[in-house]
């Protein structure tokens, strides 16, 4: 009673003194006890221009503006009320154009909108699986990917993606019963040979079918330098160092290393005793743009080789 007693007369001060720390902290409370109403008073008591002190620092009144935007993008949400949320978050994009959250925010608000709109498509279930496993959000993409599925049966690219999420999420059991399924059917597809001759290679007693298939792949896209990292990296796996380094070397001789290559060179590189060729690559795996498969291992050893 006393605690409840107190935070009223606190709600209440917060609003006829129109302090925006207050206003804030309130409307983060009435978020959590999913009071959207008072939420949404507080934060549009905040938002508004004159609330906020014009001496106070820009960089602090930009935060307040954010975190009310934020949190009134949270409300309409909950009501789905999907354009006026999408509006909000917008905003925030154009305060701080480099925040990954608002981004992230919005493309699930927009997800959601699409999903109230088409319930029965799945392709949105299909892009938005897409999106999610190029975030690292691996979990919701597989549970999106089959819901995809469920809707429309096992196309090819919806295997496709459910391969790469198995692939991601360390399942390799269930990434190689799906890219052997789509070998089967495509068997001169150099994509899909990778995936599945980097899943057996994780896998116990598969060394020497992943081998062969990489082996194959290359012979069939000789100048791929995916297939060529791919030899190299299981070369290097089995010990077969010359192997491995030749291979690798020949995957970056068109200069566009990715990031898990960068993390291939980098395993090599240690192996040979280089220590600061091999932190350079780690950090160059790490810091690379897109979505990589080793990029965790990649962080961890460049920790290590920090050390």
């Amino acid at each position: 009673g006393r605690l409840a007693g107190g935070r009223v007369e606190l709600e209440r001060a917060a609003i006829e003194r129109e302090h925006p720390e207050l206003h804030l902290a309130f409307g983060s409370l009435a978020i959590a006890e999913n009071r959207l109403a008072d939420a949404l008073l507080h934060y549009e008591k905040l938002i508004a221009a004159e609330n906020i002190p014009s001496s106070w620092p820009q960089q602090q009144r930009d935060r307040l503006s954010i975190e009310a935007l934020a949190g009134l993008a949270l409300v309409y949400s909950r009501r789905q009320q999907w354009d006026r949320a999408d509006e909000l978050l917008s905003e925030w994009i154009h305060l701080d154009p480099e925040s990954a959250v608002a981004f992230q925010r919005r493309a699930g608000t927009r997800f959601s909108r699409a999903v109230q709109e088409h319930p029965d498509r799945h392709e949105v279930y299909q892009e938005h699986a897409a999106w999610l496993f190029l975030q690292g959000e691996l979990d919701t993409a597989a549970a999106e990917i089959v819901r995809a599925a469920e809707i429309s049966g096992d196309s090819r690219d919806i295997l496709i993606l459910s391969g790469m999420i198995a692939r991601a999420r360390g399942e390799f059991r269930e990434a190689s019963d799906i890219f052997a399924r789509l070998y089967q059917e495509s068997p001169g597809d150099p994509m899909i040979a990778n995936h599945w001759a980097l899943v057996l290679v994780e896998m116990p007693l598969r060394g020497e079918k992943a081998l062969e298939l990489a082996e194959l792949n290359l012979r069939q896209a000789p100048n791929n330098p995916s297939a060529q990292a791919t030899l190299g990296w299981i070369h290097f796996r089995q010990g077969r160092i010359r192997e491995a380094e030749y291979f690798l070397r020949g995957a970056t001789a068109s200069r566009q290393t990715s990031s898990d290559i960068a993390y291939f060179l980098g395993r090599l590189e240690l192996e040979k005793g280089n220590g600061q060729e091999a932190r350079e690559l780690f950090r160059a795996a790490v810091e690379a743009d897109g979505h990589a498969y080793y990029r965790d291992q990649a962080t961890i050893w460049l920790a290590k080789t920090d050390e």
